[in-house]
């Protein structure tokens, strides 16, 4: 990541940023201050990189979790602190991964009622379901198929076929 900046400053510095497809195109202009976005890109080290990753990323993360583990972030001044804290994050993670995903689980379910009982479901729709239900869960799509045949049993029965 950091020889990335490193070339970027570089190109910015002789002002020029090769295109990838066409060899004679340069992408930078000179309106822009490319000295100054050059020197900012040249004072980012391995030190300010994971800082501004815990601080935009790890600490956001943290205040989704219980008090108790969030407020280990209050004073991570040392590496075996912030290992400790993240560790915290992940193994709460952990745990509350398989209720998260009942919860998704069961809410879909409600929503594929809901929708097949509402609208018309076309053949691209049914698709489209089908293959966003499967990423979450091949239970899904299973489940999504029984209702549509219910439903199209129940307009049968009811006379409303299409």
């Amino acid at each position: 990541m950091l020889s990335c900046y490193s070339t970027l400053a570089v190109w910015l510095t002789e002002t020029r940023c090769p295109h990838y497809f066409i060899s004679n195109c340069n992408l930078v202009d000179k309106l822009f201050a490319l000295e100054t976005i050059a020197r900012r890109l040249l004072r980012i080290d391995k030190y300010w990189l994971s800082s501004w990753f815990v601080a935009n990323y790890i600490r956001q993360s943290a205040q989704l979790c219980p008090e108790s583990v969030s407020r280990l972030f209050v004073d991570v001044i040392t590496s075996t602190k912030l290992e400790s804290a993240v560790s915290a994050v992940v193994d709460w993670r952990l745990k509350t991964t398989t209720v998260d995903l009942w919860l998704v689980f069961c809410s879909s379910k409600m929503h594929i009622k809901a929708v097949v009982s509402r609208y018309y479901i076309t053949e691209w729709s049914c698709v489209c379901w089908m293959t966003e239900f499967s990423k979450i869960g091949p239970c899904l799509s299973l489940y999504l198929t029984a209702v549509l045949q219910l439903q199209a049993v129940r307009n049968i029965k009811i006379g409303s076929v299409n």
